[in-house]
């Protein structure tokens, strides 16, 4: 049993009770977008050009076919988007990763300059909660997101 196999079976249970809360998470009845907000579109070292949360949920929109009546998972590095989906789709239903640590690093526009500035812990913890978004989105019916 090598140690990096416990690591993985740690980091899988840790994936799966985060998960837990989303009713069937892994049957695929559910949309998931990753909206970019961090340092891809902000600041000196931005990659990618700013996409409004509302081009997001049309592109949605229009993957799905029309009209949204699932679960959307929204992944960011900001947890401003969540809010801003809420405020332009009001009548979707929402789910995204909920802790208040997590809340607390997502504030503001995430960039790994402050990432490097954490503690260790966190930032395991920080790829913890991104892995299970990356899980989340992984088991989408569709998915949206930016290169």
């Amino acid at each position: 049993d090598s140690p990096t196999r416990h690591v993985h079976s740690h980091i899988q249970r840790d994936i799966e009770t985060t998960l837990s809360v989303f009713p069937h998470w892994n049957e695929s009845n559910y949309h998931a977008v990753h909206i970019r907000r961090g340092d891809k579109v902000y600041g000196t070292t931005a990659e990618a050009k700013y996409i409004t949360t509302e081009k997001y949920c049309q592109y949605i929109e229009k993957i799905a076919g029309g009209s949204i009546n699932e679960p959307v998972f929204v992944a960011s590095e900001s947890i401003v988007a969540v809010d801003e989906v809420a405020m332009v789709r009001p009548n979707w239903t929402i789910w995204y990763i909920n802790t208040p640590t997590y809340d607390q690093m997502r504030k503001g526009n995430f960039t790994h300059a402050d990432f490097f500035k954490w503690s260790k812990e966190d930032r395991i913890y920080w790829y913890e909660m991104f892995l299970s978004e990356l899980t989340m989105m992984r088991f989408a019916k569709t998915f949206v997101g930016t290169g």
